[in-house]
């Protein structure tokens, strides 16, 4: 009925095959992307589309709400104001600081975002069929950034995550395995992207960060699901990482590298989360020992962080 809105009906490819499908259709200055279980304050596009203009932005983010229990709120990505500038800042401390991997997994998603139409045709970047496991949108923002000129921030809250216990996202139905080796599986693809972007480099240092702390957050979300074949399936997996050439190499670089140096002190991580990162990644690539693979990893806080 509104002439604005355009509909497309196609076969169900999943995520991936949705977005892209808009993404190829769209004629617009801006491109913005709201999941279908969530929603977004009235004014959200209007202050987005305001950034942008005002700062010449190719993608403006904002705060958002996380309804963990479909009604409560819970304000999230506060303390991740921070713009940046391709003319005066640090592309590598920039990344590092947008891409924490596990804590901050919401930061990195597509759902906050508005992004300049004209830079994501420029850079030729479309949504990867990740099999439904949950991390399209992740390895997209992550390419997303790697030559981007200028990102601006809002901190208003204006979207709303309602959190479900059988989403994508959530669910445990799919094999840690199959996670585990679509995000792995994925790293020639992104390799070969950043080379046309001529940012190879930034790519030695984040891309090995994210292998790992993908195949960590798994494990750690096996371990507290209470369910006995979904955490023997994770071990499974673990035990097999030192088999995959690829996996054994992006894990040798976190355990030995100076990308983690440099990530742990972009995010004010301490040197003994450091040292346990490292050991935990030398496990990862060899298969063990168990008792490496079970140390767990604690962040400062969000507070502590909006204090620093």
């Amino acid at each position: 009925k509104d002439e604005r809105v355009r509909v497309i009906h196609q076969a169900n490819g999943g995520v991936a095959a949705a977005r892209n499908a808009g993404l190829d259709a769209a004629v617009g200055e801006y491109i913005q992307f709201v999941d279908s279980d969530d929603w977004i304050d009235p004014a959200m596009t209007e202050k987005l589309v305001a950034k942008a203009e005002e700062c010449g932005s190719d993608v403006v983010q904002c705060a958002y709400f996380v309804l963990e229990d479909g009604v409560t709120p819970k304000r999230s990505g506060d303390f991740f104001c921070n713009s940046f500038d391709a003319a005066k800042a640090n592309r590598r401390a920039f990344y590092f600081r947008l891409h924490g991997i596990h804590m901050d997994y919401w930061i990195i998603t597509c759902m906050n975002k508005l992004i300049r139409r004209a830079y994501l045709e420029s850079i030729h970047l479309r949504f990867r069929d990740m099999k439904d496991v949950g991390y399209e949108d992740v390895l997209f923002s992550m390419c997303l950034f790697v030559s981007v000129r200028r990102v601006d921030y809002i901190r208003e809250a204006l979207y709303f995550v309602r959190c479900r216990p059988h989403s994508l996202t959530s669910s445990t139905f799919t094999a840690p395995v199959n996670r585990v080796r679509e995000v792995i599986a994925g790293t020639p693809e992104l390799e070969a992207f950043c080379r046309a972007q001529d940012a190879h480099r930034l790519y030695h240092r984040i891309y090995p960060l994210y292998a790992f702390y993908i195949t960590y957050y798994e494990y750690r979300r096996s371990s507290y699901s209470g369910l006995p074949e979904f955490w023997r399936q994770m071990g499974d997996t673990i035990a097999q990482l030192h088999q995959w050439p690829l996996a054994r190499r992006y894990f040798w670089k976190v355990a030995f590298g100076v990308g983690t140096a440099q990530y742990c002190y972009f995010r004010q991580y301490s040197l003994v989360y450091q040292l346990k990162t490292r050991l935990i990644a030398f496990a990862y690539a060899f298969g063990g020992p168990r008792f490496l693979i079970r140390l767990e990893l604690k962040e400062p806080s969000v507070q502590q962080k909006q204090d620093q």
